[in-house]
């Protein structure tokens, strides 16, 4: 999508937005030698082959969930009105026991845009874990990501005062972020907290909760033990 981050082979694709046109760039992506161009109207002057389709956002993101769907080993899909890139570091750190087995979001690139991204760079004969974030500004925008990432386990960290403008209230912003385990393979697990359950589109789902005391897995906090110190050189 930015030509000045392409490399020899890949794909560019054409994105349209309010600002840019991506078929502007066709022919910077021919000279960094783009392997093809997923386009909306092709440019006939250009030696570069180029996938006609209605929308080359939406077809990119189809090849992402056939891309996914290629990958046998666990999926993880995070989202939440705070926390989201923390936990998925963490997350992504515990998982790996060698470099480049876990593939995990990159920076903030938890979109429509970035999501898929994330997808097509998945190598499912080298990773083991794909630790996703899933970031959402409007109603409608959960399940297209959902739809992408099919997680076999979904984190969702909690539910705050976020995007209520586009998202109609404390409410909508519940029922945004529940489309993530709402999409869970059979089989599969996710895990919220305990108050999420105060929201209807929570309550339907069965998933396990957490917290602080009662809940499905109650979270114990762990101390250090007393005089506890370290040296940093």
């Amino acid at each position: 999508m930015d030509t000045r981050q392409l490399r020899e082979g890949q794909v560019f694709v054409a994105l349209k937005t309010d600002k840019r046109d991506g078929h502007d760039f066709l022919p910077a992506a021919h000279a960094a030698c783009a392997s093809a161009a997923l386009v909306s109207r092709a440019d006939p002057s250009l030696e570069l082959p180029q996938l006609v389709v209605a929308d080359p956002i939406v077809a990119f993101q189809t090849i992402a969930r056939e891309h996914r769907r290629l990958f046998k080993h666990p999926v993880i899909g995070i989202s939440g009105s705070a926390g989201k890139t923390s936990t998925k570091n963490l997350l992504a750190l515990l998982l790996s026991s060698e470099p480049g087995d876990v593939l995990a979001t990159e920076g903030n690139l938890n979109n429509h845009i970035g999501v898929p991204l994330t997808l097509t760079r998945l190598e499912p004969a080298k990773h083991r874990f794909v630790v996703i974030e899933a970031g959402i500004s409007g109603p409608g925008e959960m399940e297209v990501l959902a739809g992408m990432i099919e997680p076999d386990f979904a984190i969702i960290t909690l539910i705050a005062p976020a995007h209520l403008q586009e998202l109609g209230g404390i409410d909508g912003v519940a029922q945004a972020k529940a489309a993530l385990p709402a999409a869970v393979h059979t089989g599969g697990s996710a895990l919220f907290p305990h108050a999420c359950c105060q929201y209807a589109a929570f309550r339907d789902l069965r998933v396990n909760t957490w917290r602080l005391g009662r809940a499905d897995l109650p979270v114990s906090p762990v101390l250090p033990p007393a005089n506890t110190f370290f040296t940093l050189i």
